[in-house]
């Protein structure tokens, strides 16, 4: 049974492997994922690497119903990368923080895509069965999580964009208020 690692685990930065065959192991992986998201209250997506396994796999969490992604790619991308914004119960317009399981309590900016068309196996129902190719445009909060977790196959981690953009992290002080946080230094 595989839990979340957090970062500084190395297992984070390595760039994860194809899945050429559906197995036994990458069904226990995907049971993991699922578990592991489900206990989630705010977890929307979840990377094999995250649970310490270099497999080209992830799944996203959209109203309780799980989307398995096996080697999955970015066909297509629209418009530029902005930093994505929300919309307050009052009306205001707020930038989207983007958090990560594997950085507990830590949020900041990122520029996504808010368009992007999408291509992946999914995975056989059936023994001898093959994948299926599924082909999608997803658009603004999937759009966002699907290259937040393709970042993670990669090696990449949302502070990597931070500290690039040279944008904050945020996250609580020991009373809970959010403070900043510089990126670079827990890089260093």
């Amino acid at each position: 049974m595989r839990k979340i690692v957090t970062f500084p685990n190395p297992i984070l930065r390595k760039k994860s492997k194809k899945v050429g065959v559906w197995r036994k192991e990458e069904e226990g992986l995907l049971t993991d994922l699922k578990r592991e998201l489900a206990k989630s209250k705010i977890g929307v997506g979840l990377s094999a690497p995250q649970i310490g396994v270099r497999s080209r796999i992830f799944i996203i969490r959209c109203e309780q119903e799980f989307t398995v992604f096996v080697n999955p790619q970015i066909t297509k991308t629209f418009g530029e990368k902005t930093y994505p914004l929300i919309i307050t119960p009052a009306g205001e317009q707020e930038e989207f923080l983007e958090g990560c399981l594997s950085f507990p309590d830590l949020y900041g900016p990122v520029k996504r895509f808010l368009k992007i068309k999408a291509a992946w196996q999914e995975p056989p129902k059936m023994k001898n069965e093959k994948f299926k190719i599924k082909n999608k445009i997803l658009e603004g909060l999937p759009a966002i999580i699907f290259q937040h977790e393709l970042d993670h196959l990669g090696g990449i981690l949302f502070i990597d964009h931070l500290q690039k953009e040279k944008r904050d992290l945020f996250g609580p002080d020991k009373e809970g208020n959010k403070i900043k946080i510089d990126p670079g230094a827990m890089l260093e």
